[in-house]
Formats: C-alpha cells, structure tokens, sequence
C-alpha cells in the first residue's frame, strides 16, 4: 500500500509509532475489538481472560500498512513483543 495514500485515508490525526518503539498493547481492548468485528449474534459475550494483564509494555519490531480489499477500510498490522524489564 502506497504510504501516502495510506495516510491521507487514515486522516490527519493518524500516527504510526515506527519499529524499534516502546508501545502499550490492551489485551483486553484488542479482544473486545476482535470480538465486536466478528460478532454475527447480537447477544454474543466478549471473551474475558481474567488471568491476563490489564496492559503490556512491548517493542514494536514491524508495521505493515494494509487495506481491507472489500471495504477499501486502512489499518496497520504491528508486530509486537512482551518486554519484561522496563
């Protein structure tokens, strides 16, 4: 994907951190999210891990910028790892 287009359909307020920062992933928010995109039954229940951590510090090591090719909708795939000591 092209990055400026990429950028101009995200809009103006988007911004990617690059490879090699230090992030905070929400597990949970993630689940939620995945959860409310997938959701094909109203009264379906979002996944609860309550042995998880509320958030993880993590190194980014990628960002690929991509785009849904039925929706035209962009999003940003990172590729991110647990860092225990901070």
């Amino acid at each position: 994907v092209n990055q400026e287009l990429w950028y101009a359909c995200a809009g103006p307020l988007v911004a990617l951190p690059p490879p090699g920062s230090l992030v905070v992933y929400f597990p949970q928010g993630h689940s939620e999210q995945v959860a409310a995109s997938m959701r094909k039954d109203a009264d379906a229940q979002i996944p609860s891990y309550p042995n998880l951590p509320s958030k993880l510090i993590c190194i980014l090591h990628s960002v690929t910028m991509q785009s849904d090719p039925d929706t035209d909708e962009v999003y940003a795939r990172m590729t991110l790892q647990p860092v225990s000591n901070v």
